[in-house]
């Protein structure tokens, strides 16, 4: 069974602007048309604290992480065009991975992924996925989210969310 590309599109961009609710408690969102969101930003964060102070976001909403604890590193976007994944063509400063059904959100350093990324590839070569599409496949590997967040400074490991408004605990992005 393929991934229908229309519905997990709808629910990304519900995941967005999930995600575009909690960042903006601290952050003034810019989102970013294409095609530079092709080379892997979604939205320019500005701290609301301090003008100068800028971020690249790409966004990406996990619901099987919730259910498998892994997070999927993606390499080939499109196999028949050989398209790079984010873990390969991703220009932004961090990654927000939102896990809906957990109510939690990752601020992970893009750098760093990307310095284990292929270390993850090739340690973890027979468990490479296939991720089927109409007419395509993706492929990637699937990580332990712990992995992922040991290796990775983070802006903030986990943002326990009370829906997209209450926050359980406040957080200074300015010293975070």
């Amino acid at each position: 069974m393929h991934h229908e590309f229309h519905r997990s599109l709808a629910i990304g961009k519900e995941g967005e602007e999930q995600v575009d609710a909690i960042m903006g408690k601290w952050w003034h969102i810019k989102k970013v048309l294409l095609p530079a969101d092709k080379a892997g930003t979604d939205r320019v964060l500005t701290l609301k604290k301090c003008s100068e102070c800028t971020m690249r976001a790409q966004y990406k909403m996990d619901d099987a992480a919730t259910t498998y604890g892994n997070l999927f590193i993606e390499f080939v976007s499109v196999d028949n065009t050989n398209a790079p994944g984010w873990a390969v063509k991703c220009d932004a400063d961090w990654l927000c991975v939102w896990l809906p059904r957990e109510n939690i959100l990752y601020v992970l350093c893009v750098a760093m992924l990307k310095i284990w990324a292929p270390a993850w590839a090739s340690v973890m070569k027979a468990d490479w996925k296939t991720i089927p599409n109409a007419g395509y496949n993706t492929l990637g590997v699937a990580v332990n989210r712990e992995k992922i967040i040991d290796k990775s400074p983070v802006l903030i490991k986990k943002l326990h969310v009370k829906g997209t408004t209450g926050l359980q605990s406040e957080i200074d992005w300015a010293t975070a």
